[in-house]
């Protein structure tokens, strides 16, 4: 059972561990439950390590560096079609050591490659549609990157209406000129006013 001194060392050492910081490590962290479950999918002959087959897709997915679940999906089946070639040649190289010591059998082996020559030829052709597919679809993700960083960084521009923004050689009077007038004008009235009052009516009924 651990002691306070220790579950404290451990909350301090979990407190530095912040995860990934950049934008691109953070994709990789949000693809990382994906990449696992995509390598769960493949199925192994019993001759073959499950260990080396993550690496082999790893190696080869990490090299076509998708962002995104469509791109690793992509990149994924691209390392499958890898490892199932890698399949065959170890299948034409068992067949091959077995020699042809009866005709029969001669006969038989040669069947058996013509058909392994087929399957290596589909595959390497689904490896090029899928590579082509990819870089198409990389390169419209960045091409809509650079279109939403230019229209981000485009000046905004003048009102379409036709109106003069402010700053174009027009300009509101300022708030103390309007104060001035306005009791400019007001003071002039109460002269006014006052030029008409007569002394001798005041306190007189009208």
């Amino acid at each position: 059972m651990s002691t306070a001194k220790q579950i404290l060392a451990n909350q301090a050492n979990a407190a530095h561990s912040t995860g990934p910081r950049t934008e691109a490590g953070k994709a990789n962290t949000r693809l990382n439950g994906l990449k696992h479950g995509l390598t769960g999918l493949m199925r192994l002959m019993p001759d073959e390590d499950q260990a080396d087959y993550v690496r082999h897709c790893e190696g080869i997915v990490e090299s076509l560096v998708p962002e995104n679940e469509l791109e690793l999906r992509v990149a994924q089946s691209i390392a499958d079609d890898y490892w199932r070639i890698d399949r065959i040649r170890r299948m034409e190289q068992l067949l091959l050591m077995r020699g042809y010591d009866q005709v029969e059998a001669s006969i038989e082996n040669g069947k058996q490659l013509s058909l392994y020559n087929l399957y290596e030829s589909r595959l390497n052709r689904n490896v090029r549609n899928n590579l082509a597919e990819l870089r198409k679809i990389q390169a419209d993700r960045r091409a809509r990157v650079t279109e939403t960083r230019a229209q981000q960084t485009t000046p905004e521009h003048a009102d379409r209406s036709g109106s003069q923004p402010i700053g174009s050689g027009f300009s509101f009077p300022s708030i103390p000129h309007m104060i001035e007038a306005e009791m400019a004008a007001l003071g002039a009235t109460r002269l006014h006013d006052v030029s008409e009052f007569d002394p001798a009516n005041y306190g007189k009924a009208a």
